[in-house]
């Protein structure tokens, strides 16, 4: 039983900003990338700790220890995401970590193991969850849960729409769910059906296709999956090619959600052409390293359309035609209808028809 004093500060993202496991007299600082963990700060204000992550959710991948660069490791986790060893720059494995049903860190002798060998704590763990060791507790973004109890120490934000238990974890199934957010999860077809309608907050995982965050701007009733013809002659990494190659320059944000549409369109015209789909630029790409995290972001893109359409949703409302405007206009395009529009973006490589600012995505039916 943890006899820590446990005190959050939170920033006006919502985010834990600090926190205090002896009542307020010293205090951990996190400085964060969007949801991801960057650097922590000790009470002195110098760096403790550097993350870097992968591209998929809560995916820690290294570890620095300590003011420089130079101490490194290694994050290996299990197939629910949870760390359960670290490894040097050597490949020397360390701190092996297994979990309990709901999450709790045991050794390899089953007594529990919330420290670890290379510092004072070990950040990452159960479902690459942030890790308050000093309480024995995980922070889930909206809630903190207690792996102890197998419960969130709050109510669900979303209320009763996911489960009447406001408390519970997973649907009390955490062999085959995790909650990334501490808002609703789904993995289907496990626990989703045609008919639920997905919020802001919400994730959703399709078996076999990959995962998808709901935002504002994405919100819908799931369907009967999309399925526009065989013609299909693109792989994913191609499609996620065209992608990068048309909007490798842009950045806003966005961004992301107008690669997720111009995906939707490069799919359609794909599906349901073939050959003969719109021209666009290639499907090959060999993004320099200053471009990787754009050609990344256009990968995933091609994985969040692709979950959209397995649950019946496609923004473009099935259009095959998208191009980049200087303006918000929503004049039709070769005579089809505007579906979606985002901007105002930047771009990095302005030319006469593309300044550098207030640039516009735009799919058409």
């Amino acid at each position: 039983m943890t006899t820590a004093n446990l005190k959050l500060d939170y920033d006006p993202e919502g985010r834990m900003a600090k926190y205090s496991s002896d009542g307020g007299t010293t205090w951990t600082q996190f400085v964060y990338d969007g949801t991801n963990l960057l650097v922590e700060y000790n009470n002195a204000g110098a760096i403790a700790e550097r993350y870097l992550f992968g591209e998929g959710t809560d995916d820690p991948i290294i570890w620095f220890h300590g003011y420089g660069m130079t101490t490194l490791r290694y994050f290996d986790t299990n197939y629910q995401g949870s760390v359960i060893a670290r490894r040097s720059e050597g490949g020397v494995m360390s701190d092996a970590t297994r979990y309990g049903a709901y999450g709790e860190p045991e050794d390899a002798n089953g007594d529990p193991n919330w420290f670890n060998s290379v510092s004072s704590l070990s950040r990452f763990r159960y479902t690459g969850q942030i890790a308050l060791p000093e309480a024995q507790l995980y922070y889930y973004k909206a809630r903190i849960y207690d792996p102890a109890f197998a419960r969130f120490l709050q109510t669900d934000p979303v209320g009763s729409k996911d489960d009447l238990d406001l408390y519970a974890y997973t649907h009390d199934d955490p062999i085959n769910g995790t909650d990334p957010t501490g808002l609703t999860d789904y993995t289907c077809p496990t626990n989703c059906k045609v008919g639920t309608h997905l919020v802001n907050g919400d994730t959703v995982r399709v078996e076999n296709v990959g995962f998808m965050a709901i935002s504002k701007t994405n919100e819908f009733t799931i369907g009967a999956p999309i399925s526009r013809g065989s013609s299909s002659q693109l792989t994913d990494q191609q499609v996620g090619n065209v992608v990068f190659n048309e909007t490798r320059s842009l950045s806003g944000d966005s961004v992301d959600q107008a690669r997720v549409n111009v995906a939707n369109a490069v799919l359609n015209g794909d599906e349901s052409l073939g050959t003969s789909r719109p021209q666009t630029a290639s499907t090959s790409a060999n993004p320099p390293t200053t471009e990787g995290d754009a050609w990344g972001s256009a990968q995933v893109a091609v994985v969040t359309a692709k979950v959209g359409r397995a649950l019946g949703y496609d923004p473009t409302d099935g259009g095959v035609h998208f191009n980049l405007r200087k303006n918000d206009s929503t004049t039709p395009f070769q005579g089809h209808d505007l579906t979606t529009q985002s901007g105002p973006l930047n771009n990095s490589y302005p030319t006469k028809a593309l300044p550098k600012d207030d640039i516009y995505v735009n799919t058409y039916n």
